[in-house]
């Protein structure tokens, strides 16, 4: 071959050079000229001829003249590829030519520019525009800013732009400072709709400065006409350990919660519920300092029509047990400790008072007593020929009368008849008759059985 494998095209010694006054001979000529035809042949044609059979390496050389690439398989020129790197482009007063940058990177350089166009070229490309200033990107047919509104800048922020014929799209924005929220860019709600969200913090910030600032607020913009209807509703699903809603203040002494209502209820049928096993607690608060005094908690029923209706009640109801070996829960009013002076009173106005006192005292049968004077628990021991009893309180139930007494029993013999005897208010007995299958008699007691009493006096007491 005549290419010598580094670019040279060698004449083979065999048919040159030629000596002067010899005749040409056809194998020696023919030899020549097939060689040179395949050396022609091996170049590459300028009109598109042939093409390559191998890599052409360009010795630090430049292809110039380049069409721009238009189709799949096309090159592309030096402007079309997006080349690693950061290009700086100054800002002017209303636009910078991003897309003449040759690099993917550009640095929009300049602070409190107006910017509403960034000229953009009819290759469709896209440049990732980082801005070192604040600067306001306007939203328009030539600068199409995702969300559809005006976008102020801050060092480290990130645009993604991308070239749309002689117009630019801001495709997404990067906040160096974290996503922003613009509610104004909203369109408005066509359909009903979820926003997921996994193990994330979602956080609004503000800071208001002005005397009525609001941060965040839900209006209707008309009245609704729903059955049922709810504004702002917090759920959490079945199971959940997550609290609903959570407010903490810890600032000034405004309150944590205000309300200004105009026309209807401030809260409608309120109902408190605690988790099943956990306490429902209401707390004033507490003094702060040494001389301030401590929150109260008031809980006042409606007062009745000032012609018809009754007044509403303040109804406090303990837990229910729900075997039949537990007894119900207390309702338990408790005045303040003092620290140095006498304790708080427990104080009923305008009604009658029932006083509890402490546990009586058995003064018959063998068992143990739990509770107060107006609910106790008696508990069998085991011992003894019978259930018979009898107790006296602890201090006199009532100022005068008689009390009233009632009782539920939990015993493990057959069916058995249980009478109340000499109630006064210094105590009472009880009488327990077992049926035997043949009439009622008196039965020794079991290890664990229960009557529960319950006294109310039939006058105020002191």
């Amino acid at each position: 071959m005549p290419w010598n494998g580094s670019g040279t095209f060698v004449l083979d010694p065999s048919f040159s050079p030629e000596v002067d006054g010899t005749t040409i001979e056809a194998g020696r000529y023919n030899g020549l000229t097939s060689d040179i035809a395949a050396g022609i042949t091996n170049a590459l044609t300028k009109d598109g001829q042939n093409v390559p059979t191998a890599n052409l390496p360009m010795g630090s050389r430049k292809l110039t003249g380049l069409a721009a690439g238009a189709a799949a398989g096309d090159s592309v020129r030096f402007e079309q590829a997006n080349v690693i790197g950061e290009t700086t482009v100054t800002g002017s007063a209303s636009l910078a030519d991003v897309f003449a940058a040759p690099t993917a990177r550009v640095l929009f350089d300049g602070t409190g520019i107006t910017v509403t166009a960034f000229p953009a070229s009819s290759l469709n490309t896209w440049k990732l525009v980082r801005f070192n200033g604040v600067n306001t990107l306007v939203n328009s047919a030539s600068l199409m800013l995702s969300g559809g509104g005006n976008i102020t800048t801050a060092s480290g922020d990130v645009a993604l732009v991308l070239s749309v014929g002689s117009n630019a799209l801001v495709a997404d924005y990067f906040a160096a400072a974290g996503p922003t929220v613009r509610l104004n860019a909203l369109a408005s709600a066509v359909s009903s709709a979820t926003l997921g969200n996994g193990d994330y913090t979602q956080r609004w910030n503000w800071s208001l400065t002005s005397v009525s600032g609001i941060g965040m607020r839900f209006s209707e913009s008309s009245a609704s006409s729903g059955s049922g209807a709810t504004l702002v509703a917090v759920d959490n699903a079945s199971g959940s350990t997550a609290r609903p809603f959570i407010s903490q203040w810890t600032g000034a002494s405004n309150g944590l919660f205000g309300w200004s209502v105009t026309g209807g209820p401030l809260v409608q049928a309120p109902t408190l519920t605690g988790v099943a096993g956990q306490a429902v607690t209401i707390t004033g608060g507490g003094a702060g300092g040494t001389t301030l005094a401590g929150g109260s908690v008031s809980i006042t029923a409606g007062a009745s029509g000032t012609t018809s209706g009754t007044p509403g009640n303040v109804t406090l109801t303990a837990g229910a047990a729900a075997t039949g070996s537990n007894i119900g829960g207390h309702i338990i009013l408790t005045p303040g400790e003092a620290n140095a002076a006498d304790s708080g009173a427990v104080v009923i106005s305008g009604g009658p008072l029932i006083s509890e006192g402490t546990a009586p005292t058995v003064t018959s049968a063998n068992g143990s007593v739990a509770g107060t004077d107006t609910a106790f628990v008696f508990t069998y021991n085991g011992s003894g020929a019978n259930r018979n009893g009898s107790i006296t309180f602890s201090r006199p139930m009532g100022a005068s009368g008689t009390p009233a007494v009632t009782y539920s029993a939990y015993l493990f013999g057959g069916p058995a008849i249980l009478n109340i005897q000499s109630v006064s208010r210094t105590g009472f007995s009880w009488v327990v008759s077992e049926w035997n299958g043949t009439g009622f008699v008196t039965a020794p007691p079991t290890v664990g059985e229960q009557i529960h009493f319950h006294v109310i006096p039939s006058t105020r007491g002191i």
